[in-house]
């Protein structure tokens, strides 16, 4: 035997001898690859995050997602905290250990989505979720989101593709509406009698016939479903209301909803209406006016009002995301500097940190001056053919321009914290100096933004410690050490969703802003941690 071959076959036993030792160090995980797992589907628009469930298991992800406020409930204390739920919730990832098939995982999620982010978002999530034949309770969230958005038939084949549960009382009555619709009134009457004879429910039986007769109804029961909501729809010319009594995503289902602009000729006209008009007349003209390109002074002025009804409703993140964009594009006059602090946090809140900063110069220099450009028709002429004399005609006095009053130096500690945030230079040493004055303006209002940015590296007087040391002493959420120990454990996505739970089970402490301020800044999140301070301090923005 050469050398060659007594190697080959040396290393050959070698190998076999090693390879069971080596199984054993380094196990090979082997999964059947069938469909997706509803975890890893994302709303849309989500970039997919595979280890946001690192460190998770399905037992502590459960016992997270349960404590979240849930779709049947009032919701979130602020839409901060809600935003910072939805975007894990949106995100597709791969299962925890042991939450793969997991159904109950799978509908907590969507439920908790819905109750974060609104029902376009679980209803986006689960027109992407695969199975929904086969899970009840997922197919009755994408049924009720449909028929509350009027996706009347996406709903319909929920309803009709459904495998498990399809002879319960809901499913029978949501094929009843469908079968109706289609013009099957003796089949859609059929469904609703077997419904009625497992779980009466007059109220859907009245309007159900009233469709099926082809008759309106004139006066509509309460509406505490997307279903009924959806039938209600079919016989009455307005939009019905829901009951009070309803979940809190149907009761604020126009909040969810996107204007729909008016019709109008003039600009100028159609903002002068609207600033005449209230409610969804006015929302409607707005919009309008700020899409319309013929007159974008008018436009700039509605961008202006619609964003300080957006704020006085508590609703101006909204409002920037959809529109702060255009804030870069609007000139700085003395017109539009009337509404530039608005104009300011709409530009952060949009994350154009640059038109912040031009606004915010606005604001404090006022609006620019006219520039003097000479033309050959401006000089005096002198009798004959000799040279023209070197002499412009008088400008305007500046006395003639309206006089500029910039903001309130308070307001404008504010913005400058804002921008400071935007960009994430909480670190730099004036914001030390913004905190000071924030402190020594609002006492303990802002006790708990100061602590926050404490906690992600901003210089903060020492003051801060003193006045903490009055504050009233608070027990906490459990949810907050939950929290830190998940930050801790590199279960990132747990800290997350627990620190938007903690903040909105309680009223804001500087204690539970700073923890979790820091929890999430560990987590990965800090732009998240950012962003909810910016939020608190645009919401001082009327």
């Amino acid at each position: 035997m050469s050398c060659l071959t007594a190697f080959r076959t040396s290393l050959i036993a070698a190998v076999i001898a090693l390879a069971p030792q080596a199984a054993a160090q380094d196990p090979i995980e082997v999964r059947d690859l069938g469909a997706l797992d509803p975890l890893e589907v994302s709303a849309g628009g989500e970039t997919a995050v595979n280890d946001l469930w690192r460190g998770s298991t399905a037992d502590s992800l459960r016992a997270v997602l349960s404590f979240l406020p849930d779709a049947e409930g009032n919701g979130y204390a602020s839409g901060a905290h809600a935003a910072l739920a939805a975007q894990i919730l949106s995100a597709g990832a791969r299962p925890p250990e042991g939450g793969r098939g997991d159904t109950e995982l799978a509908w907590l999620r969507a439920d908790r989505l819905l109750a974060a982010a609104g029902p376009r978002r679980a209803f986006a999530l689960l027109q992407r979720t695969p199975g929904l034949e086969r899970n009840e309770r997922l197919a009755h969230i994408h049924a009720e989101t449909g028929f509350a958005l009027g996706e009347t038939a996406a709903a319909c084949r929920t309803a009709e593709s459904l495998v498990d549960g399809r002879d319960r009382p809901y499913w029978l009555r949501a094929r009843a509406f469908c079968l109706a619709l289609n013009g099957q009134a003796a089949a859609a009457e059929l469904s609703a009698e077997l419904a009625a004879a497992i779980d009466p429910y007059p109220y859907f039986d009245q309007l159900l016939f009233a469709l099926t007769l082809g008759q309106n109804s004139a006066e509509l029961p309460a509406l505490r479903s997307g279903l009924m909501l959806a039938l209600a729809r079919t016989l009455a010319e307005d939009e019905p209301e829901v009951d009070m009594d309803s979940p809190s995503w149907l009761r604020e289902l126009d909040r969810d909803a996107p204007v729909t602009p008016a019709s109008i000729t003039v600009p100028a006209a159609a903002l002068a209406e609207a600033r005449e008009s209230e409610g969804a007349r006015r929302a409607a003209l707005l919009e309008a006016v700020i899409r319309q390109t013929r007159d974008p002074g008018a436009g700039a002025i509605a961008l202006g009002v619609l964003l300080g009804d957006a704020a006085a409703d508590g609703r101006l993140p909204e409002a920037a995301r959809r529109h702060g964009r255009a804030v870069a594009d609007i000139p700085v006059s003395f017109e539009t500097l009337n509404y530039g602090y608005r104009y300011a946090f709409a530009a952060l809140l949009a994350g154009d940190v640059a038109a912040a900063r031009r606004w915010r110069e606005g604001l404090v220099s006022g609006p620019p001056r006219p520039v003097f450009t000479p033309d050959e028709n401006d000089f005096d002429k002198p009798d004959g053919d000799g040279p023209a004399a070197l002499s412009p005609p008088p400008m305007s006095d500046a006395s003639d321009r309206p006089e500029w009053s910039p903001p309130p130096p308070r307001d404008m500690v504010r913005l400058d914290l804002a921008i400071a945030i935007a960009a994430d230079r909480a670190g730099d040493a004036p914001v030390g100096a913004l905190v000071a004055a924030r402190l020594e303006s609002l006492g303990e209002a802002a006790l708990g933004e100061a602590a926050a940015l404490a906690a992600l590296g901003a210089p903060v007087p020492a003051e801060l410690r003193a006045l903490l040391l009055e504050t009233p002493p608070s027990p906490g959420s459990p949810a907050l050490a939950a929290m830190e120990v998940a930050a801790y454990a590199g279960a990132n996505g747990e800290a997350a969703l627990l620190a938007a739970a903690a903040l909105s089970e309680e009223a804001e402490s500087p204690l539970s802003l700073m923890r979790a301020a820091a929890a999430l800044d560990r987590a990965g999140l800090r732009r998240r941690a950012l962003a909810m301070l910016l939020e608190r301090l645009a919401a001082e923005t009327m």
